[in-house]
């Protein structure tokens, strides 16, 4: 008895090729949609200048206050050093922290580069001000808590 024979040729059999192949295409096409939009780390973000920007001006009618809920500085917690003060970003570029009737004033702007969005904070005093004087990228940015990173010094500001 011969051996059965493949006849691509029949309509049926091209029809049934034709959809499997459309639907191993569909299913290709929609792991790479998926795969390219999962995060790689911790550290991609969607950060754009306006957001982080507009995050901490909030309404420039209203000022937004912003305390420092974590810094840590070359491996030490030294948040409490900026306990009670109350900062706020104004669109001049201005940010001033407020304490007890203490004002420290310095400035701030908002950058890209090819490592990301970056806040570039400057005091120039007192100490514990400047050390907070750094090129931070922004790693996360929301209206009530902005994460930032400068190597392994971390700083966090959340209303």
């Amino acid at each position: 008895m011969p051996a059965p024979h493949n006849n691509l040729s029949s309509p049926d059999q091209l029809i049934k090729l034709n959809m499997k192949n459309t639907i191993l295409t569909a299913i290709a096409f929609s792991l790479t949609l998926f795969i390219s939009s999962c995060k790689i780390s911790g550290n991609d973000t969607n950060i754009s200048n306006a957001s982080l920007t507009d995050n901490l001006i909030g309404n420039p009618a209203i000022p937004t206050t912003w305390r420092v809920t974590y810094f840590l500085y070359n491996g030490v917690d030294e948040t409490g050093n900026y306990a009670g003060y109350n900062f706020v970003f104004s669109t001049s570029n201005v940010v001033k922290a407020t304490n007890s009737g203490t004002i420290v004033s310095g400035s701030w702007i908002v950058a890209a580069d090819n490592t990301g969005v970056k806040l570039q904070l400057t005091f120039l005093s007192p100490v514990n001000f400047t050390k907070i004087s750094q090129d931070w990228k922004a790693i996360e940015s929301t209206t009530v808590k902005t994460r930032l990173q400068n190597g392994n010094d971390y700083l966090t500001f959340e209303q």
